[in-house]
């Protein structure tokens, strides 16, 4: 199975020796409370065509909008969205880069209690293979690696 890499800002779905997989995704995404939401809409049709099963599409999403409210409550932007196979489509590597840590909290964490604080990174351990944080100049990404059952295949 080929894993092909294409350009641009749109998450696309390719044959890759007769089985449909998730090529790539780059997106730019609001620095606003709606920006998980507006992530979870742009994957989810993706992933259903490509062959994910729901309880698999579901924690997804999930991470993705954990990764992505961080960002949003905790950073500075802009805020992309990357998704990426590897190993032969077996594992999907969901990455949200921001602007660096934010100086001040966001709407969400400023009012929230001192227990509800780390609740998303829990999630996206639990369900991630591996997790990361790179952080490079001004910029910083977050990955988490999840284990794919893919249905074409």
């Amino acid at each position: 199975m080929a894993i092909r890499k294409s350009e641009g800002h749109e998450l696309t779905a390719g044959a890759g020796e007769g089985s449909r997989i998730i090529t790539r995704l780059h997106k730019e995404l609001p620095h606003h409370a709606s920006a998980a939401r507006e992530a979870r809409k742009n994957v989810a049709d993706v992933l259903t065509n490509c062959g994910i099963g729901n309880t698999q599409e579901h924690e997804i999403l999930l991470v993705i909008s954990e990764m992505v409210t961080n960002a949003v409550e905790h950073a500075l932007p802009p805020i992309s969205l990357t998704l990426d196979t590897t190993g032969g489509g077996d594992y999907l590597i969901v990455t949200v880069s921001d602007g660096g840590p934010s100086s001040t909290p966001g709407e969400w964490v400023s009012t929230c209690t001192d227990d509800e604080h780390g609740r998303g990174s829990r999630i996206v351990q639990s369900l991630a293979e591996s997790t990361g944080v790179v952080a490079a100049g001004n910029r910083t990404q977050r990955w988490a690696c999840l284990a794919t059952a893919w249905s074409a295949f």
